[in-house]
C-alpha cells in the first residue's frame, strides 16, 4: 500500500487540540487526495483505476498526537507503488491486458493507437491495440519507467506550509467555539 501522511502534535491545551486536529486532518486528507489525483492525471494521463484508488483514511487522534494517511487501495495499490517509486529496467514486462486497457481508456493511449494505426491501413482497432500493448509492455520491461513521486511530493507540499495554515485556521475556529 502506498501511503502519504500528515502528523500533528501539540503542546499545551489538550481540549483545543482535540477540537481542531480531526477537522484539520480531514481537510488535509481531502486536499492531499485531490493533489495526488491531479498529479496522476497530469503525468500519467490516467483518470481510471489508479486515480480513483487514492483515498484518505480516517484521522487518528490519540492524546496530543494526530495523523491522517492517504493511501492507494486495491486495485490500484501495487500499480501505485510502481508509479510512485519507479519500475526498474530489465524486469518482466507489465501485464499486457493492463497496458491495453490504458491504451483504450486514456487520451494519450488513444493518441498512440491512432498514430500506430495510421501506418497500418485496414487493421482492426482491437488487433492494433493488442499489438501496441505488447510492444509497450516489452519496452517498459526493458527500459523501466520513472516514478512520479505523487505521494512524496504532496506530503512535502503539505509540510512546506499548507498543513500549518489549515491547522491554524481550525485552531482559530475551535478557540471561537470555546469562547476564547
Amino acid at each position: 500500500m502506498t501511503r502519504g501522511h500528515a502528523l500533528l502534535t501539540a503542546r499545551g491545551h489538550a481540549e483545543l487540540f482535540r477540537r481542531a486536529a480531526a477537522p484539520a486532518l480531514l481537510q488535509m486528507g481531502r486536499e492531499s487526495t485531490g493533489s495526488i489525483r491531479e498529479k496522476i492525471v497530469a503525468e500519467r494521463h490516467d483518470r481510471g483505476i489508479l486515480a480513483n484508488s487514492v483515498t484518505p483514511l480516517p484521522p487518528v487522534v490519540a492524546g496530543l498526537r494526530a495523523e491522517i494517511s492517504v493511501v492507494s487501495q486495491p486495485p490500484g495499490g501495487d500499480y501505485a507503488t510502481v508509479v510512485e517509486e519507479r519500475r526498474s529496467p530489465g524486469r518482466r514486462p507489465p501485464p499486457r491486458e493492463a497496458i491495453r486497457a490504458w491504451i483504450l481508456r486514456t487520451d494519450k493511449g488513444r493518441s498512440l493507437l491512432a498514430r500506430f494505426m495510421a501506418d497500418r491501413k485496414g487493421m482492426e482497432r482491437e488487433r492494433a491495440a493488442e499489438i501496441l500493448a505488447g510492444r509497450l509492455a516489452r519496452s517498459i520491461g526493458r527500459k523501466g519507467i520513472v516514478g512520479i513521486s505523487m505521494f512524496a511530493r504532496t506530503a512535502k507540499e503539505m509540510a512546506a506550509g499548507r498543513a500549518a495554515a489549515i491547522y491554524r485556521a481550525h485552531v482559530a475556529r475551535a478557540k471561537a467555539e470555546m469562547g476564547g
